[in-house]
C-alpha cells in the first residue's frame, strides 16, 4: 500500500523502487540517469537494475540466504526497479491483495508486460545484503506460499512460467512426505 501511496504523490514520468535494505551503488544516481535514456529510447516500461548479493561461500547457504540469493537472478524484483509512472496508472499500480513484500512486484510486471510493456535491464547495481537468520526464519517464509497461492489463482498454472521461476519445490515435498 505505502508504494502506491508513492507513486501516486509523485507526477515524475518515471518512479524508482528502492527496497530500505538495498544499498545503492557508488555510481547509483548516475547510472539510473543512463538507464532510463536507455529505457525510454527502447520504449520501455520498466528498468531493473543488476541486484548483487554478498553470498558466504565457507559453507552451505541457509535458507534465508538461497532465498536473497536467487534475487540476483529474479525476473523481476522491485528491490531497485524503474517503471514508468503512465504504465503503472494503466495496470492501477501494485495488488494490494499481497500484503507483505513477496510476488506484488512479480503480479505487477505481469500485468505491465500484458498490457503490452516491456521491462529491460539496466546497468545499475545495488547490493541486496542477506539478513541474519533466525531459528524460525525458514517457518516465517514459508507464509510466502499464500502469494503463490494469489498468484496460481490470478493467472493459472503457468503463473510461474509467466515469472522465469522454475516448478518450485512442491512436487520434491510431495514426493517426498509420500515415500515416508
Amino acid at each position: 500500500a505505502a508504494r502506491n501511496v508513492g507513486w501516486r504523490a509523485t507526477g515524475a514520468p518515471w518512479v524508482c523502487f528502492l527496497d530500505d535494505d538495498v544499498v545503492p551503488g557508488p555510481e547509483w544516481k548516475s547510472a539510473l540517469a543512463i538507464d532510463l535514456k536507455a529505457a525510454e529510447a527502447a520504449d520501455a516500461a520498466g528498468s531493473q537494475a543488476v541486484i548483487e548479493v554478498p553470498a558466504r561461500r565457507s559453507r552451505r547457504p541457509t535458507d534465508d540466504e538461497r532465498r536473497t540469493l536467487r534475487l540476483s537472478a529474479a525476473q523481476w524484483i522491485t528491490a531497485d526497479m524503474a517503471y514508468r509512472r503512465d504504465m503503472l496508472v494503466a495496470v492501477g499500480g501494485f495488488d494490494e491483495r499481497f500484503p507483505r513484500a513477496y510476488r506484488e512486484d512479480s503480479d505487477l510486471a505481469v500485468r505491465i508486460v500484458a498490457a503490452g510493456g516491456t521491462i529491460v535491464r539496466g546497468e545499475r547495481r545495488s547490493t541486496h545484503p542477506v539478513a541474519a537468520a533466525t531459528r524460525w526464519s525458514s517457518v516465517r517464509a514459508q507464509v510466502g506460499n499464500r502469494d503463490n497461492a494469489l498468484m496460481r489463482r490470478k493467472y493459472g498454472r503457468a503463473w510461474r512460467d509467466m515469472i522465469g521461476e522454475g516448478p518450485g519445490r512442491m512436487p520434491a515435498h510431495a514426493a517426498g512426505t509420500l515415500a515416508a
